[in-house]
């Protein structure tokens, strides 16, 4: 496990150690291995120069020097870690942040019950699955909404979730997270895009049921030209962004396997690999909150995760919660 925070000295997340960080994560990668990634931060957009994007803007991540070193394109991302991984490789990926809909840049998403390919696919060979915060258009939000309390919204969503029914197909995860985002006061629309056109009705799990290659062509393939369809999306967007989460922090509430206690941690970053079959995982706090124990929205202090390795993961089933505001 590697763990990215804005509290950490010299070790932070800024975009030399987010880049290092994935490529740690996809090296020596083989079929049968399985991988999480978890982001909590700043997203935002900035013009494609390829033209290939359906919105004609590329979505970003920002680093804690996004200022200076700039934003992670969603094509970098992709490039470093979905390109990269073989055949019978799986990767779980859980972006929670703004105009997060397509942040892995993957070819698949899936409306209503079926996967529509886009025009323009950047096709791999491993099994990923992104399961986003918000749209493309959109922001994630990290205000209390109907939580009473100021928390990462699709995360907390996605927990609540997995918690009342472990057992879900790829379908009934997306409509479950929809769901229970409208009922706690959010207009944010997660959304589930992949690497592979599987049947949607399979069991969702981050361990199991790898779906093999079935794209019969590889890497970025160009069919459409695109434009953006609001040009003064980014007039101001970044900045009001920023502002608007200038004061927020993550507060993580770690219990049981994580060795318990409070710790305040920045916005952030989770990435890892679980071990397939490497034991059940604890499922008294839910499978998401298991996979992470303290995962959660970001403020603008930073970038926190988490890099799993291999081997049985037990974090007792430890809550968690974030403090900040819309992202």
């Amino acid at each position: 496990m590697r763990v990215l925070t804005d509290d950490q000295y010299g070790n932070g997340p800024s975009r030399a150690n987010i880049l290092m960080g994935l490529q740690w994560l996809v090296q020596g990668v083989q079929p049968g291995d399985c991988l999480f990634f978890h982001y909590s931060g700043h997203g935002a957009q900035q013009l494609d120069p390829s033209y290939s994007e359906e919105d004609g803007y590329d979505e970003t991540i920002c680093p804690s020097d996004f200022q200076s070193a700039g934003m992670i394109v969603d094509d970098e991302i992709f490039d470093i870690v979905v390109a990269r991984l073989p055949p019978g490789a799986k990767l779980t990926a859980v972006m929670d942040c703004c105009h997060s809909g397509t942040g892995l840049d993957l070819p698949f998403i899936l409306k209503p019950g079926q996967w529509i390919e886009e025009d323009n696919p950047a096709h791999s060979a491993g099994d990923v699955l992104l399961i986003s915060g918000c749209q493309d258009e959109q922001t994630s939000s990290d205000g209390g909404g109907g939580y009473g309390r100021p928390m990462g919204a699709m995360t907390t969503a996605l927990c609540n979730t997995l918690e009342q029914n472990p057992v879900l197909s790829h379908v009934q995860l997306i409509e479950g997270l929809r769901g229970e985002l409208r009922n706690g006061g959010f207009e944010q629309v997660p959304s589930l895009t992949a690497s592979q056109a599987f049947n949607a009705q399979k069991q969702f799990s981050p361990v199991d049921n790898i779906e093999g290659n079935g794209n019969p062509q590889l890497g970025r393939q160009f069919r459409k030209k695109k434009h953006p369809k609001n040009p003064g999306l980014m007039e101001g967007g970044l900045g009001e962004m920023l502002m608007a989460g200038a004061a927020g922090f993550l507060i993580a509430d770690m219990a049981g396997g994580m060795g318990g206690g409070m710790m305040d941690i920045g916005t952030g970053l989770a990435i890892g690999g679980l071990e397939q079959g490497g034991g059940m995982l604890d499922q008294g706090g839910g499978m998401a909150s298991d996979l992470m124990g303290f995962a959660g929205g970001g403020g603008a202090g930073g970038l926190m995760g988490a890099f799993f390795g291999g081997g049985d993961y037990d974090d007792g089933g430890g809550d968690y919660d974030d403090g900040g505001y819309d992202d």
